[in-house]
């Protein structure tokens, strides 16, 4: 669709529950218009205040009217992108809960034997409760849009591989927690019969609030 003007593109941020309405009349409060047709100061005083995203005026600028919400969760904008699925930031509008979602990618939403593996990973790590292994919430498929997801618990923090290529070396200590950490969530599962099978730098996530290592992506276990 073509770019929207600045009043169609407020009207469906109200529309689709992105924003409130006092969020949109706060922006028109402060570039001393309503409804120019340019968006772009607009969009960024909506920004710059946290009422949407980039993501989000990506899209409404546009003109596109689904792939906000998945599950009842608001999406804010893309994590990461992996070969199977994309991840995403999101956020519960009822509670503000942050939780990340990884969705299947649509090339292999036929692929049964792909969806089937898509599913397995977000039951088993439903079944794990456990520290140092990141919980899995729910796993579904919209009734909307068709896609495959699972909401997970949120870690605030890179992977190791990043923090490594940040910090280019890690102390003894600091080591020795992540290992500690890895190790008691993966002995967690083994005694349940899970083996992770995938592990690697990108699938330990480091919290930047309490410092915990947390294994995540057990869909080849």
């Amino acid at each position: 669709m073509e770019n929207v003007d600045a009043l169609t593109l407020a009207n469906n941020a109200i529309r689709l529950q992105l924003v409130q309405p006092h969020h949109v009349q706060d922006a028109w409060d402060e570039i001393g218009e309503r409804g120019g047709p340019d968006p772009e100061p607009f969009l960024k005083v909506m920004e710059r205040k946290a009422y949407l995203t980039p993501w989000q005026s990506s899209k409404l600028l546009k003109g596109e009217t689904g792939g906000y919400y998945l599950g009842g969760f608001r999406i804010l904008y893309k994590i990461a992108s992996g070969t199977f699925g994309r991840v995403y930031r999101a956020d519960d509008p009822r509670t503000g809960r942050i939780v990340a979602i990884k969705v299947l990618r649509r090339k292999w939403s036929d692929n049964k034997h792909i969806i089937d593996l898509f599913e397995r990973e977000g039951r088993m790590g439903m079944s794990l409760k456990h520290p140092n292994v990141v919980e899995i919430l729910a796993v579904n498929q919209d009734p909307a849009s068709k896609n495959y997801y699972i909401v997970m618990e949120f870690i605030e923090g890179p992977n190791l591989r990043e923090h490594l290529i940040a910090r280019k070396k890690l102390d003894p200590l600091e080591t020795i927690k992540i290992l500690e950490d890895s190790a008691a969530g993966l002995v967690y599962a083994f005694a349940r019969g899970i083996t992770h099978r995938d592990m690697k730098l990108t699938n330990v996530l480091l919290a930047t609030n309490n410092k915990t290592a947390k294994l995540v992506d057990f869909g080849l276990a």
